[in-house]
């Protein structure tokens, strides 16, 4: 069996099909950590609220990519932290096209 390649377009394709799953991708790079995802960016930071909680310092900068065509918002943990106890992650991530709103009349 031939070895398969660490990156490229299989590796993409499986990494998407995952996160169409609901996996959510992280990286560290010293003091930034990067999630990736394809869910809207609000429910990922739900999803992840209990890890950054146990990880992160205050000043741990956030990455949230939505993938494939965004959005991305960077932010330090300790501003995120506060705004999910107040339940106002509204006013810190970016409008997400692609997610409907509900309206009632």
């Amino acid at each position: 069996m031939p070895r398969r390649q660490r990156s490229g377009e299989e590796r993409n394709a499986i990494i998407l099909e995952a996160m169409g799953h609901g996996l959510i991708r992280f990286r560290g790079h010293g003091a930034t950590v990067t999630f990736e995802t394809t869910l809207p960016l609000s429910e990922a930071v739900q999803a992840v609220s209990r890890f950054m909680a146990e990880h992160f310092g205050p000043l741990t900068m956030v990455q949230l990519n939505r993938i494939p065509s965004g959005p991305c918002v960077a932010i330090y943990y300790q501003d995120l932290a506060g705004a999910m106890a107040r339940g106002d992650l509204g006013s810190i991530l970016p409008a997400d096209p692609q997610v409907r709103r509900m309206v009632t009349p």
